[in-house]
């Protein structure tokens, strides 16, 4: 997973898994995705740390970098399948920075992200988005995911420490 892979004779990137050094760099990339979607976003570095590498790590980070800087990133979280005995990893981010976009990186952290879920025993690994975010629909079409047309309304309601 750490093989640089060539995109064209002038760029080369690799996939990593993140470390606690790209904290400051991962945040900035997060509160660039969330602006691009009209939201804000209110996580810290610090609380990223925690449940990326604490002592009972939540999720799983997976980068792209090149000539050292970080250039994208991938977020992934378990979920499970009860009905069917299935574990499962859900894409919850996937971000490319400007000037990188097009070029690989995107499909790259998914394929990193799908060989972590299967060396971890997944059975199905899922992503979502905005409904109408057609060029992410058109891109996870393109790399094998197809849409899943169960009518499902999600719920949430804020918890309180």
């Amino acid at each position: 997973m750490n093989a640089p892979l060539k995109i064209d004779p002038d760029r080369v990137f690799s996939i990593r898994p993140a470390s606690p050094a790209d904290g400051p760099m991962l945040s900035a990339m997060i509160r660039a995705l969330a602006a691009q979607h009209g939201d804000v976003a209110r996580g810290s570095a610090q609380t990223l740390l925690i449940d990326a590498f604490g002592f009972e790590p939540w999720i799983r980070i997976l980068v792209a970098e090149a000539a050292g800087a970080l250039i994208g990133y991938a977020i992934l979280l378990p979920t499970y399948a009860a009905h069917f005995g299935e574990r499962g990893m859900n894409l919850h981010h996937l971000f490319v920075a400007d000037g990188w976009r097009g070029k690989g990186v995107g499909k790259e952290l998914v394929r990193a992200g799908t060989a972590l879920a299967q060396a971890q025993g997944c059975a199905f690994f899922t992503t979502g988005s905005h409904a109408d975010n057609t060029p992410a629909h058109a891109f996870y079409e393109a790399i094998g995911f197809s849409v899943d047309n169960r009518p499902t309304v999600h719920f949430s309601q804020r918890l309180t420490a």
